[in-house]
C-alpha cells in the first residue's frame, strides 16, 4: 500500500514502482476517481482511505481492506502523519513493515512523527547534500535594487524593525519588469525549463498572460486539467510552469533548470522545499539558476544562514565540493547582505530585550 495526500504523488509513484517490478505485480488506485482494492500494489489517497475505513457503511457492508491486508505500507510526505485522519489510517493497518518518507520530519506545530514511525533509519539534510556535491550547483541571484548602506541610515538603533528595513531596502517590481528580467537572464541557460512560484491563483493567472509559453498549475483547476498540464510540463512541451502551492512537495521534474521566486514565505521548510525542486542532477544539467524577486529581510537572513550551514559542512569535510553562489545584482552576496544581516541582529536583540 502506497499512501499519499495528492493524486499526482500516487501517479508518479505508480510509474516508478512499475519500472522496478514490471508485470510481477498488479497495480491499482484507490482515490476519488478510481477504486481498485484487489490490486497487489494499491496507491491510495488518505482522504479516500479514511472514508472507506471509518465512514458510514450500509448494514452488512464490510470494509474494503482488513488491517493485515498489506505486507508493506509506504507513507509518502509522512510529515502529514500526525494529522488526525492520517494518523487514524496509519494506525489501522498492521503490516509486516512500514516506511515513512519525508524531506521535512520536523513539523512546525512541534508534533513528532517519530511517535508513529520511530527514529530515522536514514536522514540527510539539504545543506549536507549540497556540501557533498550530491545535488546540482546553484547560481542564486537576488533580483532587487541596490540597498542603502548601513552607515548612511538615519535610524536610531532602538527604532529599527524588519518592516522598516523592508521599506527602505526593497522596492516591489511590476510583473512586466519581472518578465523582462526573467527573459533576459534565461538567455544564459541552455534549453531553459522554468518553475515560477507565484503568491496567489489570481497573480498566477495574470502572470502567465505576460510570460510566453507559460501555464498555471494550482488547486482551482479541475483535476483532469491539472494532470494534463503536469504531463505537458514533464515532457517539456510546456517549458514554464507558474505554480501556486503545488510544487512544494513530491513533484519530480528533474529537467527544471530555472527557479523563479515571486512569493514570500517566512517558513524555512517551504523555502527549502521549493529550492529542492531544481536540485536533482541529470546529464546535461550543469547548474540551477535561481532568480529571487521576493525581496525581504527575512529571506536574506534565511538565505545567509543556509549558506553558512553549507560552508560549515564543507569545512568539516576538508573543502568545497559544491557551488552555492549567491549574488545580489552584480555584487557578491556576502558583501551586499552584510549590512542587512547586522541590522537584523540589532533588531533581534532589541526584541529580546523588550521581552
Amino acid at each position: 500500500l502506497f499512501l499519499a495526500h495528492q493524486n499526482d504523488l500516487l501517479e508518479q509513484a505508480q510509474q516508478g514502482y512499475q519500472q522496478v517490478f514490471g508485470d510481477a505485480l498488479s497495480y491499482g488506485f484507490f482515490n476519488g476517481q478510481v477504486k481498485a482494492p484487489q490490486a497487489e500494489a494499491v496507491f491510495a489517497t488518505f482522504q479516500s482511505m479514511c472514508l472507506a475505513l471509518f465512514g458510514k457503511r450500509r448494514k452488512g457492508e464490510r470494509k474494503p481492506f482488513g488491517s493485515t491486508r498489506f505486507d508493506y505500507v509506504v507513507v509518502d510526505e509522512s510529515h502529514h502523519g500526525k494529522a488526525p485522519t492520517y494518523e487514524d489510517v496509519i494506525g489501522y493497518f498492521k503490516p509486516r513493515f512500514m516506511l515513512g518518507m519525508t524531506a521535512t520530519p520536523d513539523r512546525m506545530d512541534l508534533q513528532d512523527i517519530r511517535e508513529i514511525f520511530g527514529s530515522e533509519v536514514y536522514s540527510l539534510e539539504l545543506a549536507e547534500a549540497l556540501a557533498t556535491g550530491l545535488l546540482t550547483p546553484v547560481d542564486y541571484r537576488i533580483m532587487s535594487d541596490e540597498i542603502v548602506e548601513k552607515g548612511k541610515l538615519k535610524i536610531p538603533p532602538h527604532l529599527v524593525s524588519i518592516q522598516m528595513l523592508n521599506r527602505i531596502f526593497f522596492s516591489r517590481k511590476r510583473d512586466e519588469e519581472i518578465v523582462r528580467k526573467i527573459l533576459e537572464k534565461i538567455g544564459e541557460v541552455r534549453e531553459p525549463r522554468l518553475i515560477v512560484f507565484s503568491p496567489s491563483v489570481r497573480h498566477a493567472e495574470q502572470f502567465v498572460k505576460l510570460m510566453p509559453g507559460a501555464v498555471s498549475v494550482h488547486s482551482h483547476l479541475a483535476p483532469s486539467v491539472r494532470r494534463q498540464r503536469m504531463e505537458l510540463i514533464r515532457k517539456g512541451i510546456v517549458r514554464t510552469a507558474v505554480a501556486v502551492d503545488q510544487f512544494n512537495e513530491g513533484v519530480d521534474i528533474p529537467e527544471a533548470n530555472v527557479l523563479v521566486f515571486l512569493r514570500s514565505t517566512q517558513s524555512k521548510t517551504v523555502f527549502l522545499q521549493q529550492l529542492g525542486r531544481g536540485l536533482r542532477k541529470i546529464p546535461g544539467k550543469d547548474k540551477i539558476l535561481v532568480l529571487d524577486f521576493v525581496g525581504s529581510c527575512d529571506r536574506l537572513a534565511m538565505l545567509d544562514q543556509f549558506r553558512r550551514d553549507i560552508k560549515t559542512r564543507e569545512h568539516k569535510r576538508g573543502g568545497s565540493r559544491h557551488e552555492f553562489n549567491v549574488k545580489w545584482g552584480e555584487v557578491v552576496f556576502e558583501e551586499r547582505a552584510k549590512d542587512v544581516v547586522e541590522l537584523l541582529a540589532i533588531e533581534g536583540h532589541i526584541r529580546e530585550a523588550a521581552k
